[in-house]
């Protein structure tokens, strides 16, 4: 069971950035992905697994409840963050979101993480510390959330690239949008129709099958 906790740094991690009249903005997780990881394998695997995680938030909610469901993500929002200030257009990563729901001791773990970042437990849930700690302890959860997931192999991460995600700051500024080309190997004429579907509005059809069509598509093989 998740209780709600009231997560205060001492330093919160703020962003935001005006946009031209007109300006097209990009995708949040689309945004995230290309400026991070600009290598064909890491960013296909970063769009795969954003992808992938709200499917499954789909799939979970349709489960439960939608307060319930809410709730949950919002503290593992918290959790994989390491409970740092976040700021009002600052995007996480799904992907992390999701390894933490499917963890059955996600409190539990971390709270363990406090204790062992900041040498003190948390009480009264109401917790402060400097958002550098804030960084460590996100890695700290974001590691056994990793273990304790057991998602399917392809869609694994390393854990360089799991601890890079969870230290990930936000764009400065939003670059302009990019078009993703599906020509990196051969595939089956629907399998590649429903992946440039898939393209274009995963954000809102994304399902489990669009990403083994949109893998083909991208790559022979993603590591």
């Amino acid at each position: 069971m998740f209780v709600r906790l009231i997560i205060v740094s001492a330093m919160a991690c703020c962003m935001g950035s005006a946009t031209k009249a007109g300006e097209k903005i990009r995708d949040w997780k689309e945004t995230y992905c290309v400026d991070k990881y600009t290598a064909a394998g890491t960013l296909t695997a970063c769009l795969l697994q954003e992808a992938y995680a709200e499917a499954r938030f789909k799939e979970m909610e349709a489960k439960t409840s939608r307060d319930e469901h809410r709730n949950r993500r919002s503290n593992c929002t918290h959790f994989v963050t390491g409970g740092r200030g976040l700021g009002s257009q600052e995007y996480v990563p799904q992907y992390l979101q999701l390894q933490c729901m499917l963890s059955s001791q996600a409190e539990t773990v971390f709270r363990n993480c406090v204790k062992t970042i900041t040498g003190k437990p948390i009480q009264d849930n109401t917790i402060h510390w400097l958002s550098y700690e804030a960084d460590k302890i996100a890695a700290c959860a974001n590691r056994q959330y990793h273990v304790d997931a057991k998602l399917p192999r392809s869609f694994q991460v390393s854990d360089t690239l799991l601890e890079d995600i969870s230290k990930v700051p936000p764009p400065a500024k939003l670059p302009a949008p990019i078009e993703m080309t599906f020509t990196e190997a051969p595939v089956a004429s629907t399998c590649a129709d429903r992946a440039q579907t898939y393209q274009n509005r995963y954000e809102r059809h994304g399902r489990v099958e669009d990403l083994v069509c949109l893998k083909k598509a991208l790559t022979r093989e993603l590591r």
